[in-house]
């Protein structure tokens, strides 16, 4: 006796296994035909550290300065032939300006730098910001300053975050 059901089972297989493979390889062609291409967009994105470090300050007398601190708030300057009064610890200078003491926290290559003898002259180059008493906390809690000294680095309304001291003509 002849089987004749399974060879038609057979022949239906292998031609659902071709429609299958048709469809899907169709299903494909359409997917590469109206699909955009995939571009990896990088944003260019500036360190602000490199960035701020390569900018040249405002070169400003220190009555250039003085004459209107608030000014000045946000700017880059390059505060020139600055009188030093005192250095507190390591990382806070004042300075002798015509209105007064102020101050100037060292940051990255500032802090490395010698500190300077009281009396001595320097340039400053950094970047103007208000001083409000969440940034002096900030200096206590971090050891910029001890608590003692908070009184010495209140008045004012702004300070310098120096990125830079430098002899004056250097």
């Amino acid at each position: 006796m002849v089987k004749t059901s399974g060879a038609r089972s057979e022949a239906a297989t292998a031609i659902f296994a071709l429609v299958a493979l048709v469809v899907v390889a169709a299903f494909l062609a359409w997917l590469a035909m109206t699909s955009e291409p995939s571009v990896v967009a990088v944003p260019e994105q500036e360190d602000e550290t490199l960035a701020q470090a390569n900018e040249p300050g405002l070169p400003l007398s220190v009555d250039e300065f003085a004459a209107n601190v608030a000014r000045h708030v946000g700017q880059t300057i390059e505060l020139q032939n600055a009188t030093v009064a005192e250095a507190l610890g390591t990382q806070i200078l004042i300075l002798d300006l015509p209105q007064g003491r102020y101050v100037v926290r060292r940051t990255g290559m500032a802090s490395a730098a010698a500190t300077p003898a009281n009396g001595g002259q320097v340039t400053v180059v950094g970047t103007v910001l208000e001083k409000t008493p969440a940034v002096i906390d900030s200096w206590v809690a971090t050891g910029a300053i001890t608590e003692a000294q908070r009184s010495a680095v209140q008045p004012g309304d702004t300070f310098i975050e120096a990125r830079e001291l430098r002899a004056p003509g250097s």
